[in-house]
This record gives structure tokens, sequence and C-alpha cells, in this order.
């Protein structure tokens, strides 16, 4: 029999768990090897296209497994409850920008808030309301209701404009999380295991997040007025910048301080959801340009945009290994 037929069926075996292959690896492998045609030196497809179908069948089933842990369970239900608040105060951002350009200048303002501004801040409010108060299914129907929403409004933007479609393709990424993490939660579970001061701590961190976008309009220095809202703020850079920083400090250590008190295994699993969100949340806010018409970072070119879509994901799967690796060594250290 061929060295390498044996080589390449081992590849393919390869595919499956490690402990089903540790209890039925070499019988099949040898099962493969008997059914083989003499001088066969491939795999046949037939046989190539079942064996891998058969391994992503048993690491779906494992996962399903997994998922039903009531350690994930936990932490998805907990991530129910903190996902919404972000997105409301992402949304709220540039309400409050335009809030306080009002504040500070007395003629009417040479731009306003879209319309899709204030229904994107009224749906996750609604759909954060729904979540404290524990009514999952209308909850996740609101945020699929809002993913369907940036779908719409990204389908009738302007693809040219890159301003525009990067801050509305991560819109839709971060609908997207907030929908099926609430589609798997269990409602009022979330509030459950936080317990409501740690709600209302995360709360008002996001609240301070959502508030520093008015730190550019009220900390504006210079002259001017009328329709030129640029003349008018001659802004003091020296201000903006660290107390952007210093906001997202707050919400950082806000989100410490809520999942402290957690249980260790639903602590870990809820820092691996919440950091591609977390990363999600920074792209868009961190160098997108002020509201005022800044000038868009290197990383928002064509060749770029690949690199930014991949870096959630990436954070993500970095989680969950960290994640996978340290409890695999602490069963290794209690057996």
């Amino acid at each position: 029999m061929s060295a390498g037929l044996e080589r390449r069926y081992r590849w393919l075996l390869a595919c499956y768990p490690a402990e089903h292959r540790r209890v039925y690896g070499d019988e099949m492998l040898g099962v493969l090897l008997a059914g083989a045609r003499e001088k066969q030196r491939y795999p046949g497809l037939h046989e190539t296209v079942d064996l891998l179908l058969t391994a992503v069948r048993l690491r779906v089933r494992r996962a399903g497994a997994g998922l039903r842990d009531s350690r994930w369970t936990d932490a998805v239900a907990v991530l129910g409850v903190l996902a919404p608040v972000v997105l409301l105060a992402k949304h709220l951002r540039p309400v409050t920008d335009y809030l306080g350009w009002a504040l500070r200048v007395d003629d009417p303002l040479p731009f306003a808030v879209a319309p899709t501004g204030w229904l994107r801040v009224a749906g996750w409010a609604a759909v954060t309301v729904a979540v404290l108060c524990g009514w999952r299914l209308v909850a996740a129907a609101g945020a699929w209701a809002g993913v369907l929403g940036e779908v719409v409004v990204l389908t009738r933007s302007d693809p040219t404009q890159t301003a525009v479609t990067i801050p509305i393709w991560w819109s839709l990424a971060l609908a997207l999380i907030v929908a099926v993490t609430l589609s798997f939660s269990s409602g009022g579970r979330g509030v459950v295991v936080l317990g409501w001061r740690r709600v209302a701590l995360f709360g008002a961190a996001a609240a301070v997040a959502a508030g520093t976008a008015a730190v550019e309009p009220l900390l504006g220095t210079g002259g001017g007025g009328g329709h030129d809202i640029f003349v008018f703020a001659l802004v003091d850079g020296r201000w903006v910048r660290p107390t952007a920083l210093l906001a997202y400090a707050v919400a950082a250590l806000a989100v410490v301080v809520v999942v402290a008190g957690l249980a260790p295994p639903v602590r870990r699993r809820v820092l691996a959801l919440l950091a591609p969100m977390v990363t999600l949340l920074a792209v868009v806010q961190l160098e997108l340009g002020s509201s005022s018409g800044g000038v868009l970072p290197v990383y928002a070119g064509p060749a770029q945009r690949p690199f930014m879509a991949a870096t959630p994901l990436l954070v993500l799967l970095a989680g969950l290994a960290v994640l996978r690796r340290h409890e695999r060594a602490g069963q290794g250290s209690s057996a």
C-alpha cells in the first residue's frame, strides 16, 4: 500500500476533533486503507467529501454542545445586556455633538442630525429597555429590525463616499452582533447574572462615552458665527483628543469593574465575546474624522478595508484561543 495514500488519509482525518481521532482514528484509517484499490495514490472524491462533511458535522455538534454549557449561556446573556448599551452610546454621539453645537451657536446650524440618526437612537433605546425588562423576543426582533434598517441605508448610500459608507458598514456589523447575541440569550438572565448595580455602572460609563462628543463644540475657541460653523469653532486640539481618550479609559475601566465580580469562567467568556465589539467601536470612532469634517485616516483606503473587516474577527479568534489554552492548562494542573 502506498505510503503517500496513508499520509493523505491522515491529513483528512486531521480535520476530525482530537478526541474522536484518539478513539476511532486508527480504526478509520485501517478501514480506508483496506478499501483502497491496488496502486491507488489519492483518496477518491466521494470518500474525501464524505470524510470532510462528517468532520464538519462532528465539530458543529461539539460547538453546539459547548454553547449549551451554562458558562457560555450566562456569558451570552451578559453580553445581551451590555451590547445594546454600547450600540446605543455609539449612535448617541452624533446627536450629542449636534446638541453641543446648538448650545454654543445662536444662529441656525448649517447641518442637522439625519432622520436615520434619530431613528437609530430611538430604536436602540427601545431595544435596551426591552432587554432590561427581560423581553427577549421583543429585544431580538428590534435588533433584527435595526440590522434591516442598516442594510437599507447602506444600499441607498453612494459607494464612492468613503466617509459615509465606512461608518454604515460598521453600524451594520455592530447591529448584527447585537441581534445574534439577543437571539441566543435568555430573557432577563443577563441582568440577574450582572446585578442592577453593575448594569447601572456600565450605563453610566456608556453615557460618559456618548457625552464626550460634545467636547469639540463646547471647548471650541475663536470667533465667527452665522452659518459658518467652521469659522466659529477653532477647536483647541489639546483638549479634544485627551478628553476622548479619557472617555474610552473610563468605559474600559467600567467594563473591568462590571465583569470583575462574575464567576471566573463566565468572566473570561464575557471578555472574549465583548472584545470584538469594543474593537469595532474603537475603529468607528478613533480617527474616522471629526464630526466637523475631519480627514479620513490612512487605513480607510480600499487596500486597508479588508484588514479593518478582519480585525474584530481576529480579536475574537485570539480571545477564544487564549480562553481555551487557559482552561486546558487549568485542567492539567488540577489533574
